[in-house]
Parts: C-alpha cells; sequence; structure tokens
C-alpha cells in the first residue's frame, strides 16, 4: 500500500492541522474559477458556471447531490460533468479528500466549456493539493479543453493545468519513527499519505496553454502522488510557456511520486521557453527540499509507459519522458527507478537541445528493459548543435537491456552528435547491454551508437536478425523483473515486447476482410505470459469499447486456465473467446477499437488497440446505350441497367437489390452530343427495406452505355 497508516489519536490531531492550514490557504489562494466564475465574474464558459456562490453552498451542494460517503467500501460516486466539476470546485476551495475515495460511475463529456483542474500549485504551502483516491473506472472523459487565453484563466494564479492539477502527498511527522514497506526495491515511509488517481481514460484532449503555465498535462499538472493505469486516447497538448516548463501526454512533471501502466497516443509540443517535453512526462524526479520534501521519505518509481503520439519541443524532448532528474536514492534507500518504457511516436526537436527516442535528457535514473522504435529528428535550420539517441539525447546515468530500432537522422549543425543508443554523455559509465537493432537495408543510419565519453563498443550489441533476441534474452531481458516480480519482456513475434503489451488481437479468423460484406467482426484475444507465475488461477476483466463510424463499449470476466492447462500454447499463450462487439463493427467506416484486460490481484494489466476500416463494397452498374434524334423531347426515362459482379468482392450481397433511375449528366442540355450517365439516385436496400446505400460504392462499368443526342 503506497498510504501510510494513522492511528487515531495522532492521526485526528494530524487532520485537524491539515484542516486549519486548508482554511487558511483557501483565504488567499482562491482561483477565479472557484469563485468568481460561481458569481458570474470573469466566467466565459467554464464547468463552474451554475455552482453555488460560497464555499458553504457547494460543501451543502456536494453533500445533498453526490452519492456515497466516500469510505473505500462506500466511494463517492461520480457520473457526470456537473458532479466532475463540483468535485473540482471543492478541492480548489481546500478539501483535500484525504483519506476519501471517490470512483467514476459512467463516461463523461466535457465539451462545450473550458474545464478548471482539480486542485493547483504555486509553491509548497501554496498549493490546493488532492490527496484522495481517485478511480475513474477505466470509463472515458471525453472533449476535455483547456485554453488559457480564454477570460476565465484572468486571474488564475496557478501554474499547472490538466485534468488534476495537482496530486500530492503530505508526511505525518508524527509516524516519523514508523519505519517504512518496500515494494519490489521501493522503500515508501509509512508515515507518507499520497493522492491516487488510477484508471481513467481521457478521449480527444484539446489543451492550449501560454505564459506561466509550466507543468501541464493530460490527466495531471504535477504528480507526487500515483497515477497508474490511465490512458490518452486521442487529442493534442500545446504550450507556449514564457520560462522552463514540463509538458507531458499524461503528467507535466512526476515530483517524488509513482507512475504505471499508462499510454499516451495524443500529440504533444511546447513552442517556446526552454522546455522539457514527453510523451507520457515532461519531468520525472526532484531533488529534495523546497521543490518537493517529501522526496526524502520516497523516490519517484515509472515503468510501463507506452507513447505513440508525436512530440515536439526545442529543448529536452523524449519519446516517454524529457528530462529525468533528481536524487538517485532516498535516506531511506528507495531507488529512483524507470523501467519499462515503448515509444512507437515521431520525436522532433525544433531548437538547439536534446532528443532520445525514450529520454531527452536523462541526468539521473537508472533506465531498463525499455525500447524505442519512432523516428528521432532536429530541424535542420537549426544552427546550434544538437544531440540525438536512439534511446537518450544526452546521458549522465546508465540505460541497460534496452534497444532501439529506429532511425535516427544525423544533423548538419557543428558539434551536433547523433547515435542510435545516444547522442553524448558526460563522464559517465554505460551500463552492459543495450541493443540498436539494424537491417539490411537501413543504410541510411551511418552510427550504431556514439562512441566517445567512457563508451565502451563492447557495451552494445548489433543485431540484423530480430529473432536473435530470444537467443540472448536469457542473459539480459528475462533476468530484469518489474513492479509485480515477473519478467518485463515477452517473445512474441518479430522483436521483443513488454510485459504490459502482451494483449495480442486479431479481428476475423479468416484475417478481417476489409470490405463490407454485411458480417459482423468479432475480435479474438490472445494473451502471452507465463502461466506458471500464478500461484492460483486468477481472473481477469476484459473491457472493450469501439469508436469511430459507430461506438460501443462493454465487459466481460474472463477466468483463465490453470497452469499447465492445454488451453496454454507453450505455457505462454492463451485464447480467449472472441468478443462480437455487440455487432458494431458491421457497416462500411473506419473503427477504433481498444482493449483492456486487468487484474488487480495478480497484477496483470495489458493493453491493445486495432484500427480497422470497412470499405464500401463496389458495385458496377452497366447502362445500356440510349440514343435519341436532336430535337426530340427526353422522355427521362434510364432505368435500363444491371449490376455487375467482377469478384467476391463486389456486388450485391445476397438479399440485398438496387432500386431507382440512372440520371443523365447536363439533364438540361439538349445539344447533340454524348452525355455519361448519374448513378447517384441509385439506393441499395435489403429485404426489410433498410437503406444500406452507405456501404456501397456505385462505379460505371466500362461497358456502359451513354445517353447520345
Amino acid at each position: 500500500m503506497l498510504s501510510g497508516k494513522i492511528n487515531s489519536l495522532k492521526g485526528t490531531l494530524f487532520l485537524a492541522v491539515i484542516l486549519v492550514a486548508a482554511i487558511l490557504l483557501s483565504l488567499t489562494f482562491t482561483p477565479v474559477s472557484a469563485e468568481e466564475s460561481a458569481t458570474g465574474a470573469s466566467s466565459v464558459g467554464s464547468w463552474y458556471d451554475g455552482l453555488p456562490s460560497t464555499k458553504e453552498g457547494r460543501a451543502s451542494l456536494w453533500q445533498s447531490s453526490v452519492e456515497g460517503e466516500g469510505t473505500e467500501s462506500n466511494p463517492y460516486k461520480i457520473d457526470s460533468a456537473a458532479d466532475l466539476a463540483l468535485f473540482s470546485a471543492m478541492v480548489n476551495d481546500g478539501n483535500t479528500f484525504l483519506g476519501k475515495y471517490l470512483v467514476q460511475t459512467a463516461d463523461i463529456n466535457l465539451s462545450g466549456k473550458q474545464w478548471i483542474a482539480i486542485g493547483g500549485y504555486v509553491s509548497v504551502g501554496s498549493s490546493k493539493a488532492f490527496l484522495g483516491n481517485y478511480n475513474g473506472g477505466y470509463y472515458n472523459v471525453s472533449n476535455l479543453t483547456i485554453d488559457t487565453s480564454n477570460a476565465v484563466f484572468n486571474s488564475y494564479i496557478y501554474t499547472t493545468q490538466g485534468l488534476f492539477g495537482y496530486v500530492a502527498a503530505v508526511f505525518d511527522e508524527s509516524m516519523a519513527d514508523s519505519g517504512y514497506t518496500e515494494i519490489n526495491g521501493q522503500k515508501i515511509h509509512n508515515g507518507l499519505t499520497t493522492g491516487v488517481v488510477r484508471a481513467l481514460n481521457l478521449d480527444n484532449v484539446n489543451i492550449v496553454t501560454g505564459g506561466n503555465y509550466n507543468n501541464v498535462g493530460s490527466v495531471a499538472g504535477i504528480n507526487n502522488g500515483l497515477i497508474e493505469d490511465c490512458t490518452v486516447e486521442s487529442g493534442s497538448v500545446t504550450a507556449s510557456p514564457t520560462n522552463d516548463a514540463y509538458i507531458g501526454g499524461i503528467v507535466g512533471a512526476v515530483r517524488s511520486g509513482d507512475m504505471r501502466n499508462c499510454f499516451n497516443f495524443a500529440s504533444v509540443s511546447a513552442l517556446s521557453g526552454t522546455s522539457s517535453v514527453g510523451g507520457v512526462a515532461g519531468r520525472t524526479g526532484l531533488d529534495s527540499g523546497s521543490g518537493e520534501p517529501n522526496s526524502k521519505y520516497r523516490n519517484t518509481t515509472v515503468f510501463n509507459l507506452i507513447n505513440k503520439g508525436k512530440v515536439t519541443g526545442n529543448n529536452n524532448v523524449g519519446g516517454i519522458i524529457g528530462i529525468s532528474s533528481g536524487i538517485s536514492t532516498s535516506i531511506h534507500g528507495g531507488h529512483y527507478r524507470i523501467s519499462g518504457l515503448a515509444n512507437a511516436g515521431e520525436i522532433y526537436l525544433t531548437g538547439g537541445g536534446n532528443a532520445g527516442g525514450l529520454i531527452g535528457n536523462l541526468t539521473t535514473g537508472n533506465v531498463s528493459a525499455s525500447y524505442n522504435i519512432g523516428t528521432v529528428s532536429a530541424d535542420e535550420t537549426i544552427s546550434t548543435s544538437v544531440n540525438l539517441g536512439g534511446l537518450v539525447g544526452i546521458m549522465q546515468d546508465a540505460v541497460w537491456g534496452s534497444y532501439n530500432y529506429s532511425t535516427v537522422k544525423p544533423h548538419s549543425a557543428s558539434d551536433s552528435k547523433a547515435g542510435n543508443i545516444y547522442g553524448t554523455g558526460s563522464s559517465i559509465t554505460i551500463a552492459v547491454k543495450n541493443y540498436f537493432i539494424t537491417s539490411s537495408d537501413d543504410s541510411a543510419v551511418t552510427a550504431q551508437y556514439y562512441s566517445g565519453d567512457n563508451a565502451s563498443t563492447s557495451e552494445y550489441f548489433v543485431k540484423t536478425d530480430l529473432n536473435s533476441f530470444r537467443v540472448n534474452g536469457i542473459t539480459w531481458g528475462d533476468s530484469i523483473t518489474n513492479y509485480y516480480g515477473t519478467s518485463y519482456w515477452y517473445y512474441y513475434g518479430a522483436y521483443p515486447r513488454l510485459s504490459i503489451e502482451t494483449l495480442e488481437t486479431s479481428l476475423m479468423s479468416d484475417g478481417a476482410p476489409a470490405v463490407y460484406d454485411n458480417t459482423a467482426r468479432e475480435l479474438t484475444p490472445e494473451l502471452h505470459f507465463k502461466s506458471s507465475i500464478f500461484n492460483v488461477v486468477p481472473s481477469v476483466t476484459l473491457k472493450w469499447s469501439v469508436s469511430g463510424h459507430k461506438s460501443d463499449e462493454g465487459t466481460a470476466e474472463l477466468e483463465l486456465p490453470k497452469p499447465g492447462d492445454d488451453s496454454w500454447t507453450g505455457d505462454d499463450s492463451w485464447t480467449a473467446d472472441a468478443i462480437g462487439f455487440n455487432g458494431v463493427i458491421k457497416e462500411a467506416g473506419d473503427y477504433f477499437v481498444k482493449i483492456i484486460i486487468y487484474s488487480e490481484d495478480a497484477g496483470i494489466y495489458s493493453y491493445a488497440d486495432y484500427s480497422l476500416t470497412i470499405h464500401k463494397r463496389p458495385i458496377y452498374i452497366k447502362g445500356e446505350q440510349k440514343n435519341i434524334t436532336y430535337g426530340t423531347d427526353d422522355d427521362g426515362i434510364y432505368d435500363d441497367y444491371t449490376v455487375v459482379s467482377k469478384t467476391d468482392d463486389t456486388g450485391l450481397l445476397e438479399g440485398h437489390a438496387v432500386e431507382g433511375k440512372l440520371g443523365r449528366e447536363n439533364p438540361d442540355a439538349t445539344a447533340a452530343g454524348e452525355y455519361a450517365y448519374d448513378y447517384s439516385a441509385i439506393k441499395v436496400f435489403d429485404g426489410e427495406k433498410n437503406d444500406l446505400t452507405a456501404n456501397y460504392n456505385l462505379i460505371a462499368a466500362e461497358d456502359s452505355g451513354k445517353f447520345v443526342i
């Protein structure tokens, strides 16, 4: 458990102190969004519009309108945008929700209004912190919109932006001698209580910030607590700061906090200032002291973070993390650990700085069991030197047991460095066994690694055969264990993948035909992990969602077979029953499918997504030649045509029929000449007269006739 336990007497005194502090802070540091917006001042489309004008009124509304008691067994239930906005206002009023539990019970749409972050940060002691436990239930929060040029933010005092502004931690001094708990090498003091945000999905994020907003992320601006199992499915985070800033797809800055099992698909960019930009986090780690005093009680641990969005910035740019810095070991021996990173997004540097497939600037932090397959490059108009690396741009700590399989484009500026493991480093000794995978057609890349700064060529292994990882994996991959004590890697397909990616999916057993055939597509989940790691037979929850042409979602409980059962293939593969998606993947159109399989008890969390386009079915129409003499009235009858099938993927399906007449080009024209037929008025129906025309593409057959005057 990340939350320390507080004895009743000392805990009561501690809570009283926190409450008094919160009241005092609320008198001085109330954002415009919590007070002025509720009274109508500066309220230009805020979700706070219509809330009671006083803190007392908002607290009363919370008690009367939100179901639950805030306990673990009966949490507060958030099921609407109004509930979420009221929760935000309560935190900004100074209610930290310390020791309270909240759960989201429905999808929430935040379109049409500006969002005010849940909590905010200025400096230690001058902030509004969230210290509770928010469980998103894997439901969506869609259309999160923050544009700090909006008048809503004219008097906003905090420097953080996101759905949450500040997920915090607090230390109970009365428990200073209570010791610590060790979780897989991470030592956390028992007197530390953290805010938690988990199981949250964001879709179509639209965040645009400028000025002094220097900690910006979709889920949270700053995380000192725990953020896990969160996904940003689509959208963009765009920052134009005037100073140092940390911009991330999920979190702006992870400071002495934990982050795991998070995915980002949104584009992330910082267009000004000296920003550190990451597909998942702008910054991880922070020195102890005035910035974050709780780092001495626990250090940062981040693992299982995946990015597929494009990341653009002008200073420190990374596929996962912009800059990693801070102390390497807390006073209790907790180590700053970074493991299980995977980037597939494009990394693009626009200024003189550092860019890496995983981390732009690795100042502190031991990175292991990670890979990059995204292109790393810099704007050729940059005149100052840049450092570009397949894994890390500039390296001052160790990376091991990781690989790069991407193109790192060298830059022409003087003193620029580019390498397929890292660009440059400073007085470092690189840990062993970092792999750069190449192929026979990879001639555009000149350097396999950068060989300066105490790096030894024996520490790198170049692989031309992707499957050779399986041979070498026992010496470097399987020995690296994750938070749950199991291997980070599994070997399925062409190259090693992370354990979080153990969910493979296939649509339709025959390869998912891409042409409309009136058949509802199914998906067959296939899990890849060692069945022998389980002491008991776990059950897993499968949650799926479909978006695009049609939308739907659902869940299913799956019982995994016993270890050694015949349904396991080679002890590392199991295929579940097909999912039918309630028949929604059937019509022609674009679909995006997301699958999550998770089990908290067994430590399983795996994610997969699948994009599918079902193309319209071609119908070839042959119109018969029609001739009339110049000066003769056109009778307007063009119904003499036939439907031609050329292949199995063309023509009308059984039970479907065409109706309607052909039109003709320039129907009012009377001059002599040839006129092509117009097929737009022809419709396709089934036997129940359902209009299915949108699933067909009507095309003139090559030997189709014309209308001739």
